[in-house]
């Protein structure tokens, strides 16, 4: 394939191709998966929790329905969001001063805290209840632990990732339980999903998270979605191999729930420019998923076989020092 260039995709080939990859794109998409392999040492242990609030703007959403977090294996899975007042919005403004810069109108729910995963990527949605007991996702997140976001924050300030040095990262903001989750972040859980940009490492996560951010287009997909509303997912019928359709213990046929045709149109370009920047990413050397292969390449699975630590200990004279995060479920 020609550098700049990326075949046409519609929602179908890329369900397909997500297929091929190993991953899916249908609800829950990315669960809650990683080998944790290949990250900064010392990450944190297998099974770390840690806890986050979650904050939503559902400000294009029906403000009386019934929300819902999905993150599986947390105490908090299928918990329903609460709806802002001024006491909550209060006390938001004093333990989140990150969020300043966020309107009132754009924090309308949260839950919390809720334990996540403080060693693993998981991808985390939210859903809208019908009356009928139907539920239709509304917003989704990669979640990416605070531990590897901090890490690779540290090593594009060093110029490790991202190719030239950046400024000095906002850690405070970055370690702060308070987490809020928009159309921005549905917006790159859709381009993070296509197959030659999903990652399980967490450490590669952060990365590829922190390019698709960077792409400069990630916007216009998440204001398109915002003006999509519901209609920025497409439900699906589930059949069998033979036709037949695919129902639960309680009869109904089972819907699947992927990015609609809608999305995708506006989505195709910032995949295009998050694939120019990965590919261009020495950190991620070796660790790319090839269409024309079918296959991945992980011998050295980030920063060309460097050790994040290493590296960031040799910055200590810059104040760039990987330090351990407490990682433990606190309130």
């Amino acid at each position: 394939m020609p550098d700049g260039t990326m075949p046409k995709l519609s929602r179908r080939e890329l369900l397909k191709l997500s297929a091929a990859a190993g991953v899916a794109w249908s609800m829950p998409w990315l669960p809650g998966c990683g080998d944790g392999s290949g990250a900064s040492s010392p990450p944190p242990p297998v099974g770390t929790r840690e806890a986050r609030v979650l904050h939503l703007d559902l400000s294009n959403h029906d403000p009386t329905a019934v929300y819902r977090v999905h993150a599986a294996g947390s105490d908090g899975n299928r918990g329903a969001f609460r709806v802002h007042d001024d006491a909550s919005l209060a006390r938001l403004r004093e333990d989140g001063p990150h969020l300043e810069g966020v309107d009132d109108a754009r924090l309308t729910h949260y839950v919390g805290p809720i334990d996540l995963p403080a060693e693993r990527v998981q991808h985390i949605w939210v859903t809208q209840q019908g009356r009928n007991g139907d539920s239709t996702i509304v917003l989704s997140t990669i979640y990416v632990p605070i531990y590897f976001r901090v890490t690779v924050a540290q090593l594009m300030a060093s110029g490790m990732v991202g190719g030239a040095p950046s400024p000095a990262p906002n850690l405070a903001a970055l370690q702060n339980r308070n987490l809020h989750i928009n159309t921005r972040d549905a917006a790159l859980a859709v381009v993070y999903h296509h197959p030659q940009l999903i990652r399980l490492d967490p450490l590669q996560a952060a990365i590829v998270r922190q390019l698709i951010e960077d792409t400069g287009t990630l916007d216009l997909l998440a204001e398109h979605i915002y003006s999509l509303g519901a209609d920025w997912i497409t439900k699906v019928p589930v059949v069998g191999v033979h036709g037949a359709p695919l129902r639960g213990p309680d009869g109904k046929q089972y819907i699947q729930q992927d990015p609609s045709d809608a999305t995708m149109e506006v989505a195709e370009q910032v995949i295009t420019d998050a694939l120019r920047l990965i590919n261009d990413e020495a950190s991620l050397e070796g660790a790319n998923w090839h269409l024309g292969t079918g296959r991945v390449s992980e011998s050295q699975p980030s920063l060309a076989g460097a050790d994040p630590d290493a590296v960031l200990g040799e910055l200590q004279a810059d104040g760039f020092a990987a330090k351990p995060l407490s990682s433990t479920l606190g309130s």
